[in-house]
């Protein structure tokens, strides 16, 4: 393997949002979790209210932060998210993107990584890890979709209606009966992790989730200081 320096990032991104998300996968839950800070105009929500009033509450306060287009030129979007399986912490994830498809992966936990990529593919990735990288794998940050993994400028064309937005994400045909709900809950949370997401398009994720059966409130947290509420799909 090719040993690199990673890419260094030209100017330091000031690209943010005041609602953040981590996944948590248990057995029979698939939760995401929503993160309520002070200044991000949502208040922490009632003891009552409905997993439907949490999502209208967030895609609210995310309308006000984050990408409005594309990443600016020269600078990255950075993001850092926490895998948790079984209520422990599998893995810490670290992804820089340039709008040209430019930047690093970093991951620690079970399977360490720390890739540098030049381009929207791994061609010509190089590894400080002990990772075989094969050029035929295609996009490296791929927006998955229901059969279909989207480009960066292809994510950025997303409908944002809710409901087109479901469509796009529903189970695929073939899926037991028993599950299309969690498939489907399963698809749009996993989309809404990925980096780079605008505005439109999250507030269009966000009230998505509201539309699946079965999605619920599951419990509240304190994750670095910030309360949580998890809205998941049994």
């Amino acid at each position: 393997e090719a040993a690199a320096e990673p890419v260094r990032v030209r100017r330091r991104p000031r690209l943010h949002w005041r609602v953040g998300f981590v996944v948590a996968m248990g057995v029979a839950v698939t939760a995401v979790v929503v993160l309520f800070t002070g200044g991000g105009g949502v208040d922490t929500p009632a003891a009552n209210a409905t997993a439907a009033t949490i999502l209208r509450q967030a895609a609210a306060a995310t309308a006000q932060h984050g990408l409005r287009g594309e990443i600016p030129a020269g600078r990255y979007w950075y993001q850092r998210y926490v895998g948790v399986t079984h209520g422990k912490k599998a893995a810490v994830v670290e992804k820089w993107l340039s709008r040209t498809g430019s930047g690093r992966w970093r991951q620690t936990g079970q399977l360490r990584l720390d890739i540098s990529f030049r381009g929207p593919t791994w061609v010509g990735a190089q590894s400080r890890t002990h990772v075989n990288i094969s050029g035929d794998h295609g996009p490296w940050q791929a927006y998955g979709v229901t059969g279909h993994a989207l480009g960066y400028r292809q994510m950025l064309s997303l409908p944002s209606d809710p409901e087109q937005l479901v469509g796009l994400l529903s189970a695929p045909s073939g899926t037991p009966a028993g599950e299309r709900d969690q498939v489907t809950f399963a698809n749009v949370a996993g989309l809404l992790t990925q980096p780079a997401i605008t505005a439109r398009i999250r507030v269009g994720l966000i009230r998505a989730l509201a539309l699946v059966h079965s999605v619920q409130f599951v419990g509240r947290a304190t994750i670095s200081g910030q309360h949580a509420i998890g809205i998941g799909q049994a």
